[in-house]
């Protein structure tokens, strides 16, 4: 099965715009000059809003200065806490456990 899918994503029309991006995205090359509309598809924010109508999914929100202050309010609340990962990158490199207001600090 893994030897199907590695051969179907070799196949892609946009592999090597695809493997570029990757390499970008872990830091370890320049920003992809062939930009594919298909590559939209690895931003973690643009797959939750193609999913998250048709399958249960973790609630998921933009973190940034606008929406701190909601986040403060939900932990005062007794939220137990919340998961943020950069919108780029792979392997849960840069992300945080938040479990009070005092580690939402911009």
């Amino acid at each position: 099965m893994a030897n199907l899918l590695k051969k179907y994503i070799r196949e892609l029309p946009f592999f090597e715009a695809l493997k570029n991006l990757k390499i970008w995205m872990d830091g370890r090359g320049p920003f992809p000059a062939n930009q594919n509309n298909y590559l939209r598809l690895e931003d973690k924010w643009v797959q939750f809003l193609i999913l998250s109508s048709n399958y249960p999914l973790i609630p998921t929100s933009l973190f940034n200065k606008e929406t701190v202050a909601c986040l403060r309010e939900s932990l005062l609340h007794g939220n137990q806490g919340f998961i943020l990962k950069r919108r780029f990158g792979r392997g849960g490199r840069g992300q945080l456990h938040i479990m009070d207001s005092e580690d939402l600090t911009m």
